[in-house]
């Protein structure tokens, strides 16, 4: 399904330019001074630390459960996946959203996000065949922005400080001020948070040429109290414009950055507890092939360098030591 935050194609029907990017789909940036591209977060996966998806999962476990109550095809073919079949699964659940049609306003707002670009890159869509409700919520989106310069369509942007990459939708100068502008084709109720802190991070990033890695500068003073968004709810022929208290989304950035570094931490929280406090098992019981004193001394210095000494272990050392020197 797509996301309602996931960049569109490029108004020429193509897909826009990207950021060059790893096997796991991570923006490969060159940061200035730098001699090769480091892998950068996504915007979305950086400010997802602190988004809340319990709406969202209930609301695909409804529109799954409409999807199966009227495709008996995929109520037998659950009835025939082994439950360990993940990926099997998955995919009937998949089909079940289909069947429910959880996907279609995603896609429509798609549609409408590419169709918006033909708009502001002065391509036009009169000679495109439209159903009349999208028509109007296009007229209303030119309306909305009647007078608007875009100074950035579909701009890509990078915040090295945080290491992270992502695509403004518009940028323009407001109130001399340059202002990230981003189009949001669903609800905004309940995203208002996340939207808040994507648009302070592309605030607080700089343009980035895909083409030759250069983080260039932009053209005037980035407003970094405020951003807008251009709402646009798919087949409502409305298109409304509101202030985003980016400030405020900055502080959730910083938040965010906490979060992400204490899940990093915590996984390296435990070690093994033989190690530090009741000595390995195995080293123990090396103990007893020893049957010279001086190499059992140097072994035992050497598990000492290594970080691997323990009390239980001194307390095997000793022990064998005095059995050796007894004999």
């Amino acid at each position: 399904m797509t996301d309602l935050f996931d960049p569109p194609g490029s108004a020429t029907g193509e897909v826009a330019k990207d950021f060059k990017r790893n096997g796991r789909m991570q923006p490969m940036i060159l940061p200035p001074g730098a001699s090769k591209p480091l892998p950068y977060s996504r915007c979305t996966t950086f400010v997802d630390a602190l988004d809340d998806k319990s709406g969202l999962m209930k609301w695909k476990a409804r529109m799954a459960t409409v999807g199966l109550a009227g495709r008996p095809d995929l109520q037998l073919a659950i009835s025939s996946t082994p439950t360990d079949d993940k990926r099997g699964l998955d995919r009937i659940v998949e089909q079940a959203l289909e069947a429910a049609q959880a996907s279609a306003a995603a896609t429509t707002g798609t549609a409408l996000h590419q169709l918006t670009e033909r708009i502001d890159l002065g391509l036009g869509i009169d000679g495109l065949i439209l159903p009349d409700e999208h028509r109007a919520s296009l007229d209303a989106y030119r309306n909305a922005t009647t007078g608007i310069e875009w100074l950035g369509v579909e701009q890509r942007r990078v915040c090295h400080q945080h290491k992270v990459a992502g695509t403004a939708d518009r940028v323009a100068i407001v109130d001399g001020k340059l202002t990230i502008f981003d189009i949001k084709t669903g609800s905004i109720d309940y995203a208002l948070g996340k939207i808040a802190m994507q648009l302070a991070m592309y605030a607080h990033s700089q343009p980035y040429d895909v083409d030759t890695d250069i983080t260039g500068e932009d053209l005037a003073p980035v407003d970094l109290e405020r951003a807008v968004i251009i709402h646009l709810p798919a087949g409502q022929g409305v298109c409304t414009l509101h202030w985003v208290d980016i400030a405020a989304g900055w502080e959730a950035v910083g938040l965010a950055a906490q979060v992400r570094a204490w899940r990093s931490r915590s996984r390296k929280l435990s070690t093994p507890i033989h190690s530090s406090l009741t000595g390995s098992p195995d080293l123990v019981d090396q103990v007893e092939a020893f049957t010279d004193l001086d190499k059992l001394r140097s072994w035992y210095l050497q598990m000492e360098a290594a970080g691997r000494g323990s009390a239980a272990l001194l307390a095997a050392c000793t022990a064998k030591a005095d059995e050796l020197k007894a004999a």
